[in-house]
């Protein structure tokens, strides 16, 4: 076979076609590493200026802590060595009730805007204290001396006032809390000296935190029964963790939610031993909200680009058809400078969606490729009209796209449907086409 006839056949075409696809995806790796990119820096702004503004801010509490200690023996030899094994045990609230009102305000760090908060929780509730700590082990030396009621805050450096608690509506004193430091990943613990006096009594408290914070909000639910209900000011929030809000309401401008959880419900008991090693007490499970800043343009670009190679194939097989059908000669650097202009789509997406919104960065994306492509297939083509047609399915194929992305729930559905009616159009187009004829 002659070198022209070589490179005239289907065949030869349809290989040339697919190396090139290859090459192509190569790019998808690359644009998918700068996106990467993009997020981890955009990141360390985020965690940088939370950081600085006070943290993510999460309350645990109150509960009361009573140290205890028990003995054991052990065999050293002919003789017995008495170990003291200190521990603490904790009594949690029958009911807790906490309000949160947050004022939300948003922080440009470069291109970046950052959701930061500030929050003012009001908590009360009571302890129903027993008589005695009758679930402790036998002969446990207990140290009300040092017995507290105490309650974590996870970023201390977010305080805007001093913490106020109230016992039996008395105003009581609060110190920093001297906790073993296997504790610490609670936050800072803030403490104020318990009555042995009170065991056997109701005991009521309000407590009152003003904090500053950032992204997140964690509140957890210390009762027998709990209500905790969170109102603020923006409308781009999200709720997550082990508890989803009981009911919420989300509008233009503000949102509220609220939480209505049983003590079962939770890992941590109502009563018991601190555990060092259990993960309940080093992530305890909250009541948790997310702030973000309107819609995220990397996540949105992220899901766009899992579509670049369907957005690469479908022009290739127009183009391919129109070869077929036409006996036009397309030459294989044409097909790659339309599949890099598929490619550009997503660099332009990612680019504008970090300066403007994301709608509007996938407009000007979609209305640049399309006309480019359209101009270029033009002249390719040789007819204006071609041109035309060109850039009205480039921009209904993009139009596909950007319900394919935000309507994530239909993905599939769209995609599949999509997927579907190229092939169809395809296998209806080259029906009766003779493939070993053309492929001489």
């Amino acid at each position: 076979m002659s070198n022209n006839k070589l490179s005239s056949s289907m065949g030869f075409k349809v290989l040339l076609i697919a190396i090139l696809i290859a090459v192509l995806s190569i790019g998808i790796v690359i644009l998918n590493l700068i996106l990467y990119e993009r997020q981890s820096l955009k990141q360390e702004a985020v965690d940088r200026t939370i950081e600085e503004w006070g943290g993510r801010q999460a309350i645990l509490g109150p509960l009361i802590r009573v140290p205890f200690v028990t003995f054991s023996r052990t065999k050293i030899g002919a003789d017995y060595q008495l170990d003291e094994n200190h521990d603490w045990a904790f009594i949690m609230p029958s009911d807790f009730d906490a309000q949160v009102k947050l004022g939300t305000e948003y922080r440009n760090r470069g291109i970046h805007s950052i959701p930061l908060y500030q929050a003012v929780l009001n908590a009360s509730g009571n302890f129903a204290l027993p008589t005695q700590l009758d679930w402790l082990p036998d002969q446990a030396q207990v140290t009300w001396s040092k017995a507290e009621l105490v309650f974590f805050v996870q970023a201390a450096n977010g305080l805007i006032t001093s913490p106020q608690l109230s016992l039996n509506g008395s105003l009581a004193p609060i110190t920093r809390s001297l906790l073993p430091k296997t504790l610490g990943s609670l936050g800072e613990a803030f403490a104020t000296r318990f009555d042995r006096s009170l065991l056997g009594t109701k005991l009521s408290f309000t407590l009152r935190i003003e904090s500053k914070g950032g992204e997140t909000l964690k509140v957890f639910p210390a009762g027998e029964n709990s209500s905790i209900s969170v109102a603020g000011d923006s409308r781009f929030v999200e709720f997550y963790g082990n508890f989803l809000p009981t009911s919420r309401q989300i509008d233009q401008s503000s949102f509220s939610a609220q939480w209505k959880i049983p003590a079962l419900s939770r890992t941590l008991a109502s009563r018991g031993i601190f555990s060092n090693t259990s993960s309940a007490w080093h992530s305890p499970e909250a009541a948790s909200l997310k702030l973000s800043s309107e819609i995220d343009g990397y996540r949105m670009t992220e899901r766009a680009l899992k579509y670049a190679l369907m957005f690469i194939l479908t022009p290739f097989a127009g183009l391919f058809l129109f070869e077929i059908l036409t006996k036009k000669r397309i030459h294989p650097l044409q097909y790659l400078f339309i599949g890099l202009a598929a490619l550009m789509f997503y660099l332009i997406l990612l680019s504008f969606s970090e300066q403007v919104s994301f709608a509007s960065a996938f407009v000007i994306a979609a209305a640049a490729i399309s006309s480019i492509v359209a101009v270029y297939c033009s002249a390719i083509l040789g007819h204006k009209k071609q041109g035309i047609w060109t850039f009205v399915i480039m921009a209904l194929l993009y139009v596909l796209l950007y319900f394919i992305i935000i309507s994530e729930d239909n993905a599939l559905l769209i995609g599949s449907m999509f997927l579907l009616g190229i092939l169809s159009t395809a296998m209806l187009a080259t029906r009766k086409i003779d493939w070993y004829k053309n492929s001489d």
